[in-house]
């Protein structure tokens, strides 16, 4: 028969950690969520399976943010103020699953969303913040992982719609100490280069195949990032300002669209990146760096 389907994923986390003196350790803010999709047969039986026509829609968000500070003992030896959302995080509208249509379909949208925000405040130690950083930081509309994602034996009469958006923030202000913001990527090669980490893709590693005509297939990314790193650096030592933003976002990525008769193919990608890194550094040295590294492919 046909069917419609309605999948749906949204997980909303805030994390604040506030201490006015932090003495024993650091004070932290963390939001990790690992996994959250819409749709995930895992490879098993059939997939998912509909013998006639099928209209569709998943979506998974995650929206996280988490707030650490503290306030110290100004000129002593004080603990540092940690955020971080979305390590190695990842966002999928349908993974792992064969969906197979024997006949038309009338809608097939599948989207992924990530917003995450992290600061991290403070006044006499040092502050760090890191947003969606991770080798395993994925944002991804449909990721089959290897093999024919999706086949439709007849048209998809109003096309086929796929997309990934990436918002990350990360916040790292401090007065005396270290000041390090990370979004996407907190990891630099030997050069001082930011290294790719986090990806974002609408279509990733999936084969999508229509039997007749498919209208627009569309596969859009649009992903944001920024990092900010403050401080004063009065402390001794050295005291840097750190501010890094890497990210790799494709429309479409190691998959393959295959249609029978007419159909078009929009894959587009929208990579905004900012990273500010600010240092007043101490008057008497120069040992105070303010560094902004940006890695966007």
């Amino acid at each position: 028969g046909s069917a419609v389907i309605d999948a749906d994923a949204n997980l909303s986390n805030v994390a604040e950690a506030t201490s006015t003196v932090a003495e024993s350790e650091p004070v932290r803010a963390r939001i990790n969520n690992d996994v959250v999709q819409a749709v995930n047969l895992n490879k098993t039986g059939d997939g998912l399976t509909v013998g006639e026509d099928l209209a569709l829609d998943a979506d998974a968000v995650s929206n996280q943010q988490a707030t650490a500070s503290t306030i110290g003992s100004p000129g002593g030896t004080d603990q540092a103020a940690e955020a971080e959302v979305a390590n190695d995080d990842r966002i999928l509208g349908i993974a792992n699953t064969r969906v197979e249509v024997g006949h038309d379909v009338s809608q097939f949208t599948v989207s992924s969303r990530l917003d995450a925000e992290a600061t991290a405040n403070n006044m006499s130690g040092a502050a760090t913040a890191r947003a969606g950083v991770g080798d395993g930081a994925a944002v991804r509309g449909l990721d089959d992982g290897n093999g024919e994602a999706l086949q439709i034996g007849g048209s998809a009469t109003n096309g086929l719609r796929f997309e990934a958006v990436s918002n990350l923030d990360a916040q790292a202000i401090t007065v005396e100490d270290q000041a390090e913001a990370y979004a996407g990527s907190e990891t630099a090669d030997g050069s001082g280069v930011a290294t790719l980490e986090s990806d974002v893709a609408a279509l990733h590693t999936s084969a999508v195949k229509v039997g007749g005509s498919a209208g627009t297939i569309s596969a859009t990314t649009t992903s944001n990032l920024t990092a900010t790193a403050q401080t004063n650096g009065t402390d001794s030592g050295n005291q840097d300002a750190i501010a890094q933003v890497a990210q790799e976002a494709d429309g479409l990525v190691n998959s393959a669209v295959t249609v029978g008769y007419d159909g078009n193919v929009n894959a587009t990608s929208t990579l905004n990146g900012t990273a500010i890194a600010s240092n007043i550094g101490q008057t008497e040295t120069d040992v105070d760096d303010a560094i902004a590294r940006l890695t966007l492919d």
